[in-house]
């Protein structure tokens, strides 16, 4: 688990700032786009099982003492939420040969997740049709 979390924070991390700084170009016009991530994790001892200090050059922030990977993704995707990286995420676990899935934070949910796009499909609509255009419309 300890290499592909890393791995995917840096995706998670990146994906966003790539985004975003295309956004600032102009390749995306000029309506701010949605963006969400999605994450499903295995729930066993390796992603649940608090991890110990590491021989990091700085202190590790505290919030991720004691904390095992699955935690630490939804530590991540909260603060990539908060700090307006992503619109909307989910972080959720499930164990191997089970059909549920486990959701305590409802800020990384799926209802809250749909509840974010159905907020932005509702924006889009009420939108005139010259939003979306960023001069004349053609053949008018």
């Amino acid at each position: 688990f300890g290499n592909n979390f890393n791995n995917r924070s840096e995706e998670a991390i990146g994906n966003a700032a790539d985004v975003w700084r295309a956004y600032e170009e102009g390749f995306f016009g000029h309506i701010r786009p949605w963006l969400g991530f999605i994450m499903v994790l295995e729930k066993a001892k390796g992603s649940t099982t608090p991890l110990g200090d590491s021989d990091a050059i700085f202190p590790t922030d505290p919030i991720f003492q004691k904390t095992g990977y699955l935690d630490r993704y939804r530590i991540l995707m909260q603060r990539l939420v908060r700090e307006k990286q992503y619109d909307a995420a989910v972080v959720v676990a499930t164990a191997k040969g089970q059909d549920t899935i486990e959701e305590p934070i409802f800020d990384l949910s799926f209802a809250n997740f749909e509840a974010s796009i159905a907020a932005r499909i509702a924006y889009m609509k009420a939108l005139p049709d010259e939003a979306f255009f960023d001069g004349p419309r053609p053949g008018i």
